[in-house]
């Protein structure tokens, strides 16, 4: 569900998005790897992971149209990139570090990156919880209330 409002989000853009990020690559996949790459469009959604997770990645990610091996993101990430039909791409402002940037900037010179609008896209969509989220949440919170009730008597 949240992968397709992300699409929406892209759609209303005219643009593309590539995360990198643990946390929002977790959110969107619910896969966890510390070494991932989503490149997302309106219409299409591509997992890149490292060959240390590829398989796991493959079995458990859903929503997808490919998980692909994670070589290098000039190797790898760059040919999905050419074949679409963007000219625009979001990049995560607030979680991409210096070194990812400059990989980005070298690998994608022809490109319009955008560095100040997914965060937002990302953030709003995280804002609106679906019902397995927010059953979470309160299975959460029932757990910390147990663990507080038991501790209690220490206190």
């Amino acid at each position: 569900m949240s992968m397709q409002a992300l699409k929406d989000a892209l759609c209303a853009h005219a643009a593309a998005a590539l995360i990198f990020s643990e946390e929002n690559g977790f959110y969107f996949t619910g896969f966890h790897s510390t070494n991932a790459v989503i490149f997302a469009t309106g219409s299409t959604a591509v997992y890149f992971t490292d060959s240390r997770y590829l398989e796991a990645a493959k079995q458990q990610i859903k929503g997808f149209d490919d998980i692909c091996d994670l070589q290098s993101f000039a190797q790898s990430v760059k040919p999905v990139i050419d074949k679409s039909d963007v000219k625009t791409i979001l990049v995560e402002g607030e979680r991409l570090s210096v070194s990812r940037f400059e990989t980005v900037k070298q690998a994608l010179p022809d490109y319009d990156l955008s560095f100040d609008k997914l965060d937002e896209i990302i953030n709003n969509i995280r804002a609106v919880k679906t019902q397995d989220e927010i059953e979470n949440i309160v299975r959460a919170q029932r757990i910390a209330e147990a663990a507080l009730d038991l501790l209690r008597p220490e206190i």
